[in-house]
C-alpha cells in the first residue's frame, strides 16, 4: 500500500494550550508526524485500543502502551487519520508492514 486508505486532507498537530495536542487543517498536502507527535495523541493509561482492516470486518485489540510505542518508533509513517476513524476514537495510524494500525487518541474536551 502506498500512503494509505483515502483520508481526505490530513491535519497539523500542534502543541495548544497546557501541553494538549492542538489539530487544525493544512493549507498543503499529506503531513507525517514525527514520534512526539504521535506519542503526544495517546490517551493515558496502559492500554490502547487499535484495530487493522480485516477486509470484510475491523479487528480489534488492545495494546501494551509499549506495543504501541515500539510500534511507533519502528516506522516513519505516522499520520493523523480522516474523519470516519476520529469518530471512532482512532485518529493516529501508522503502518507495520505496509499496513495501518489505526490507534486510540486522546478525547478532546
Amino acid at each position: 500500500m502506498n500512503g494509505g486508505p483515502e483520508r481526505g486532507y490530513p491535519l497539523i498537530v500542534t502543541n495548544g494550550q497546557k501541553g494538549l495536542p492542538e489539530v487544525t487543517l493544512p493549507t498543503s498536502g499529506p503531513e507525517y508526524l514525527t514520534y512526539d507527535e504521535a506519542v503526544a495523541l495517546l490517551p493515558d493509561g496502559e492500554q490502547i485500543h487499535t484495530f487493522l482492516d480485516g477486509g470484510l470486518a475491523l479487528i480489534g485489540a488492545d495494546w501494551d502502551r509499549q506495543q504501541v510505542l515500539d510500534l511507533l518508533a519502528a516506522t516513519s509513517q505516522r499520520e493523523v487519520t480522516g474523519p470516519g476513524a476520529q469518530s471512532m476514537g482512532h485518529g493516529l495510524a501508522a503502518y507495520r508492514d505496509g499496513e495501518p494500525v489505526f490507534i486510540e487518541t486522546r478525547k478532546t474536551p
